[in-house]
């Protein structure tokens, strides 16, 4: 007789079942009993000799193959089996694209709902044999279609049931989430399914859309197609995805609703620009009580801006809307609104001018997006909010005026915004970028570039200070030079981090602003160096301590010990150049609308555009007429964006000068 096992169901005194869990000692059994709705009660003990094995019960391929084609229920592929003893199976049943279609006739004439069709998909564990059991037409034929993870139009027939398997198992994942209601009959589209069957059958398997066969699939599709994939979509697969999303925003759903609203938000490959549809998704979601406050600080945020600017309002501003979405975007920790406040208090827009409040929010906003930033995180409003800090000292507004900091901060705001333009668009990055080329053209005046260098030379030693800065350990290592030392600094990353934050060197009249992970200096003419616990060393602080021979002189400290002092006449950052310059360049426009007022640059390469002359450009969509004051050459790396995403001039106006 065999021996009993851990895991081996069986028979007890009194005629109830269960399964072994384990053996307390050689001759008692702990067993896990269940009871007549095969639930499971407390374990209890038995004496191994009072226990009776229950042997597994064979299945056929036969009796596998009408489960699959739903002909017989779960219960009758072993009749009178004890569930708890599970299945052996001799050989795996290699189902065909006909067992498929005989499945799906079946169940379509049975009108089956939605929870039943999930038990039929994945079994409950003790027949995962039969899971298991049931497999593609052949291993090789499985392999190769799991390769092509359902790439349209199927090769095989191994393709088309990989495609109804990976439809099937989203029903079963939306069915276990709610998301389908488990009495829904109407969840599977089986007239779409077998439709695609006999195309796929008849050598049309250019027609087979298996992201039409389940409410689930068309959900799934329409969620998760990119923009790129969508421009790169023809009119007719544009028409079946608004379709889609249109029947998922007639029934409420609230992923649908959002997408459809940020696509209208500027417009999108498969929708035109419509602000007052955006607005009113917008409001029917924030009305809702089963969208989250998370989601809900974003809407806000979205709504500001649409009111801020009036573009339902055939462009009057709405501030005292925008000033009531804005501040749930910002009472949400969101950013954006927090500077878009700052705005609306700095100028007295809607509400009282205050420039206290406006640089509060701003130096909030400022130091988050700053930390986003550093950390290398490139998609994130460090622009945005750099370009107005430096508006607030280029003007002294609540702060002492400092233009050459204004300098610093908006060579900052260029680098992140060219940062952000390689990781992707975002809608209104070229009004951002018109704008901080505005201010560096203006800051350029009164503090002239100087010529690329390797080295930048200091008396102290500026970037390594920096690398102490935020409470961050350094680890750093001094070596002797020829002329010096060299030092070398990196942080070490903090508790909470995966990787510490990049330092962000910037040195305006350069034109240089770069993260660095490590930061190299030279230290010249040498007049003092105490090494204590040698030249390799961590270091939490960076401090000055008087002169040593005529010499600023600095010392390293560990959790309040001094760890090594140097004193140098002068230091050198050695430059990392490398991508930084690009010999093309680029020519722009700047223009006004109206004699003296506020100027605006546009691409003009390839147009014979001369000072003084008419051209005609597009602003939000109407083409106008503007004045050229000046023409200005930039080279790729002076430019905040790549040059397709700059507005352009579209041609000289008729009339010229």
């Amino acid at each position: 007789m065999r021996k009993i096992r851990i895991g081996d169901a069986v028979s007890t005194p009194g005629g109830r079942h269960g399964v072994v869990r384990g053996f307390p000692d050689k001759r008692t059994a702990k067993v896990l009993l269940y009871n007549e709705n095969g639930r499971p009660d407390a374990p209890k003990l038995f004496a191994i000799d009072e226990i009776t094995y229950i042997k597994p019960l064979s299945v056929t391929t036969k009796s596998l193959r009408a489960y699959y084609r739903f002909e017989i229920p779960l219960e009758d592929i072993a009749p009178g089996s004890n569930p708890l003893a599970g299945y052996k199976v001799s050989e795996p049943c290699y189902v065909t694209l006909d067992d498929a279609m005989r499945a799906l006739f079946n169940m379509r004439d049975c009108a089956l709902d939605a929870a039943s069709f999930a038990r039929w998909v994945d079994p409950y564990a003790k027949k995962s044999q039969l899971r298991d059991a049931i497999v593609f037409i052949s291993e090789r034929e499985h392999e190769r279609a799991l390769e092509r993870k359902g790439e349209l139009p199927p090769h095989s027939e191994a393709d088309m049931l990989y495609l109804l398997r990976t439809c099937y198992n989203d029903i079963v994942y939306a069915v276990t989430t709610g998301e389908i209601a488990g009495n829904d009959t109407s969840f599977l589209d089986y007239d779409r399914i077998l439709s695609d069957c006999h195309n796929f059958r008849s050598g049309k398997g250019d027609r087979v859309k298996p992201y039409l066969w389940s409410r689930a699939a068309r959900t799934a599709y329409v969620m998760g197609l990119t923009d790129a994939q969508l421009a790169n979509m023809d009119k007719l697969h544009h028409e079946e995805y608004r379709r889609i999303l249109e029947e998922l925003c007639m029934e409420g759903h609230a992923g649908a609703m959002e997408r459809k609203a940020y696509s209208c938000y500027g417009g999108s490959p498969a929708y035109e620009c419509d602000w007052v549809t955006a607005r009113d998704l917008l409001l029917e979601l924030m009305d809702r009580k089963d969208i989250s406050d998370e989601k809900k600080r974003f809407f806000a945020n979205t709504l500001g801006y649409l009111f801020y600017y009036g573009r339902c309002n055939d462009g009057a501003p709405q501030y005292d809307l925008a000033f009531r979405y804005y501040c749930i975007g910002f009472f949400g920790m969101v950013r954006e609104s927090a500077y878009k406040l700052a705005d609306m208090y700095m100028n007295g827009k809607g509400v009282p001018e205050n420039h206290l409040a406006a640089y509060n929010l701003l130096t909030w906003a400022f130091s988050r997006n700053m930390e986003d930033f550093t950390s290398g995180n490139p998609d994130n409003n460090f622009a945005d909010a750099a370009l107005r800090m430096s508006n607030a000292y280029r003007d002294g507004l609540h702060v002492a005026q400092d233009r050459f900091h204004a300098y610093e901060l908006i060579t900052q705001a260029a680098c992140a915004l060219r940062e952000r333009a390689r990781n992707g668009s975002h809608y209104g990055d070229a009004i951002v970028a018109a704008n901080i080329d505005y201010e560096l053209a203006e800051l350029r005046m009164e503090f002239p570039d100087a010529a690329p260098t390797k080295f930048l030379k200091s008396h102290h030693p500026d970037h390594l200070l920096q690398t102490f800065e935020n409470g961050y350990v350094v680890n750093v290592v001094i070596e002797r030079t020829k002329k010096g030392i060299a030092l070398t600094a990196k942080r070490i990353p903090k508790a909470d981090e995966e990787r510490a934050h990049f330092v962000l060197v910037t040195h305006p009249c350069h034109g240089y602003c770069k993260l660095h992970a490590t930061i190299e200096e030279e230290g010249r003419d040498i007049r003092f160096l105490q090494l204590r616990e040698g030249s390799h060393f961590h270091a939490d602080a960076l401090r000055p301590c008087g002169k040593k021979n005529g010499a600023p002189c600095y010392e390293f400290l560990h959790e309040g010990r001094v760890i090594a002092r140097i004193a140098c006449k002068s230091y050198r950052f050695r430059v990392d150049w490398k991508g930084a310059w690009n010999a093309r360049r680029h020519t722009f426009a700047r223009v006004e609308f109206t004699r003296g007022g506020k100027t605006y640059d546009y691409l003009c390469d390839g147009l014979p555009a001369t000072k003084g002359c008419l051209v005609v450009v597009e602003v939000n969509g109407v083409e106008k007429i503007a004045r050229v004051v000046d023409l200005i050459s930039c080279t790729n790396n002076e430019m905040m964006l790549d040059a397709a995403s700059y507005r352009h001039v579209e041609r000289l106006a008729i009339g010229g000068h």
